[in-house]
């Protein structure tokens, strides 16, 4: 689905379906759930003004490390 300068993937593997949100002019995934519904919901957000109109910086997509992995230990 192509909206503006954003677009979502649909990722289908093993462990069920992740929807991602794609900046089309960087490649840039700045947004992933398993809900289509959350992800048209990010998209229509950045359309509207709520992102870096496309050109989101690489440092903020960056993906930190997953500290719940530490708090169920």
């Amino acid at each position: 689905m192509t909206m503006s300068n954003y677009e979502i993937d649909t990722i289908r593997g093993a462990d069920g379906t992740t929807f991602s949100v794609v900046e089309r002019t960087t490649g840039n995934t700045v947004w992933s759930t398993r809900d289509w519904d959350e992800a048209r919901r990010i998209v229509r957000h950045f359309k509207q003004g709520g992102g870096f109109n496309g050109w989101t910086p690489h440092f903020v997509t960056v993906k930190t490390a997953d500290l719940s992995v530490l708090a169920a230990a």
